[in-house]
């Protein structure tokens, strides 16, 4: 799976489930840099870089939070199959709603849980 967005903590064969982490519209995947530990080993988090911060600094941002659900709809779909939830802090928070709506709408795999902070 290829996706300049998403960060692997640890890689975690088969993992029981995949957390999604997003980042406040400040910040960026470095937030979450230390959480790994803090969950069970068979849990593979993913911080989530947007458009214009980190690796993807060369992309235009998003100009808002439906953009950017937008955006990842499709880079993440390859990393669904998975159980998977989403975490998002701040202006995160707000793109995990988005995102979960989205991926409803567009008939791929529903998250188990959506947290925000």
């Amino acid at each position: 799976m290829a996706s300049h967005c998403v960060t692997r903590l640890c890689t975690v064969p088969n993992p029981s489930l995949r957390l999604f982490l997003f980042h406040s519209a400040g910040g960026s995947h470095l937030l979450f840099r230390g959480w790994q530990q803090a969950f069970p080993s068979d849990w593979e988090l993913c911080p989530v870089e947007a458009p214009g911060r980190g690796r993807l600094a060369g992309r235009p941002p998003a100009i808002d939070a439906d953009e950017l659900a937008a955006f990842l709809v499709s880079e993440l779909a390859p990393w669904l199959a998975a159980p998977f939830a989403l975490f998002g802090h701040s202006f995160g928070g707000l793109v995990a709603y988005d995102l979960a709506l989205r991926l409803a709408a567009a008939g791929l795999p529903r998250p188990a849980w959506v947290g925000i902070s």
